[in-house]
C-alpha cells in the first residue's frame, strides 16, 4: 500500500511539473521507491548450470551467506535490494527470465540501506564484485576495496558444482492445473530454472488448458532440453 501511494505520488508530480514520460528513467523510479539494482554477468563456462547467491563479507574476509539457485552461465541476471520490514534486514532478489531468488540478508548495522555504491545503481558488474559498501566509518570510498569496518554486498558463486542429471524429470499438472516437479509442488516461472534432466515427460489432466502445456514446453525449451513427451490422464 505505502509504496502504491509513492507511484501515485510520483505520477502527481509529473504532471503538475510539466515532465514527460521520457524524463523519468528506470533508475529515478528504483531509488524514489527505495529499490537499488544491478545487472549481473554471469560468466560462460562449460557447466550447465552455476549456484548464486547474496553475500555479506567483510573486510577481515568473514562472510555472511543467503540462499542460493541455479542460473545458467553466459546469462544476465538483474539483481535488487531494498529495505526489509525490520530495519536490520535487507530484501534481495536475483531474476532471470528462467528464474528467481528472493531472500533477506541481516544489515551488520541495521541500516536499512548500505550506503555507497561500489558498482553505480543499473551499471552492469560481474560476479563477485561489491556493489553496495556500508562502514562504521564517516566516509566510504566507492570502489572494490574493503577497509577496516568495512562491509560489502555482493553477489557469488555459491556451488559451482557439475549437476549430476537424472534420466528424465517429471511434471504433473492436475485438473486444477496445479503442477509438480518430480514430486514436488513447483510454480510455473520456476519450472526452466529447476530442470536438471535430459529429458522432460508431462503428466497432464485431461481437462487442463492448452496453455498451461504451453508454459511447461516453454520453459523446457528455455533449459535447451527439446526431449519433450507428454501423457495424457483422465
Amino acid at each position: 500500500m505505502k509504496r502504491s501511494v509513492t507511484v501515485l505520488w510520483l505520477a502527481f508530480l509529473a504532471l503538475t511539473v510539466g515532465l514527460h514520460a521520457d524524463d523519468l528513467k528506470a533508475t529515478d523510479l528504483a531509488r524514489a521507491l527505495g529499490v537499488d539494482w544491478w545487472t549481473i554477468e554471469i560468466p560462460a563456462t562449460s557447466q550447465e548450470r552455476v549456484s548464486l547467491g547474496f553475500c555479506i563479507v567483510f573486510a577481515d574476509g568473514r562472510r555472511v551467506m543467503s540462499g542460493s539457485m541455479g542460473f545458467r552461465p553466459g546469462t544476465r541476471v538483474r539483481a535488487f535490494c531494498w529495505p526489509g520490514a525490520k530495519p536490520d534486514l535487507l530484501n534481495v532478489s536475483l531474476v532471470s527470465d528462467t528464474g528467481r531468488l528472493a531472500t533477506s540478508l541481516r544489515n551488520p548495522f541495521g541500516a536499512g540501506r548500505i550506503g555507497t555504491y561500489a558498482v553505480p545503481v543499473g551499471k552492469t558488474a560481474k560476479v563477485g564484485e561489491i556493489l553496495s559498501k556500508g562502514s562504521t566509518a564517516r566516509e566510504i570510498t566507492p570502489d572494490q576495496v574493503l577497509k577496516e569496518g568495512d562491509f560489502g554486498l555482493m553477489v557469488v558463486v555459491r556451488n559451482a558444482a557439475p549437476v549430476k542429471r537424472r534420466k528424465q524429470d517429471i511434471i504433473h499438472i492436475d485438473a486444477e492445473g496445479a503442477m509438480t516437479l518430480n514430486g514436488k509442488p513447483i510454480e510455473p516461472g520456476m519450472i526452466s530454472a529447476a530442470l536438471t534432466a535430459e529429458s522432460v515427460l508431462i503428466q497432464a489432466n485431461a481437462k487442463v488448458p492448452h496453455k498451461k502445456l504451453v508454459i511447461v514446453l516453454e520453459a523446457a525449451k528455455a533449459a535447451g532440453i527439446t526431449n519433450v513427451s507428454i501423457a495424457a490422464e483422465e
